[in-house]
């Protein structure tokens, strides 16, 4: 830490010897191991922080994921126990993970055909997020619809099957 602020000062004292000997230093005995070490090892610290910061980052990603997983599964299961029917727990699954899943699955889907079409990579905001967006959210609201027309119809003949309900 030294070193930072006695460069100044010697940098103004090796002015002042220049100006007044008025003769400028070689420049082949201008090489510097310690300024060297120095360089790649301040450079060392930066990489060990980058990557501290990126494992970090990571497992906060993982444990978002994770939390969002148990609180998805955890409404199902509350919702399905306060109304006494396994049914509106598989519902609410099933609409919770079209809605969560439906933009992400769009925006690849449309990046996979844009790219499949154009044979390079497109431009991502304009021409991949906004209309894969648009149809993540369209294919989820369908696909949840879907399911759930499933599942009224798997329940009309487990209860007209088996009498229950």
């Amino acid at each position: 830490m030294t070193n930072l602020f006695t460069l100044p000062v010697l940098s103004s004292i090796l002015s002042l010897l220049i100006a007044i000997t008025d003769t400028a230093p070689a420049l082949e005995d201008d090489f510097s191991p310690g300024l060297l070490i120095g360089v790649l090892l301040f450079g060392a610290v930066i990489l060990v922080l980058i990557g501290a910061g990126a494992v970090i980052a990571g497992c906060m990603i993982v444990f978002t994921m994770i939390s969002l997983a148990f609180g998805i599964l955890s409404a199902s299961v509350l919702a399905g126990y306060l109304n006494r029917s396994i049914t509106t727990g598989l519902k609410t699954l099933v609409m919770l993970l079209s809605g969560l899943l439906g933009i992400p699955m769009g925006i690849v889907m449309v990046f996979v055909l844009q790219w499949i079409k154009a044979g390079k990579y497109p431009d991502f905001l304009f021409t991949t997020i906004l209309p894969g967006s648009l149809a993540g959210l369209l294919g989820g609201v369908i696909i949840g619809l879907i399911f759930l027309k499933a599942i009224s119809y798997l329940r009309e003949i487990v209860v007209a099957k088996y009498r229950v309900g």
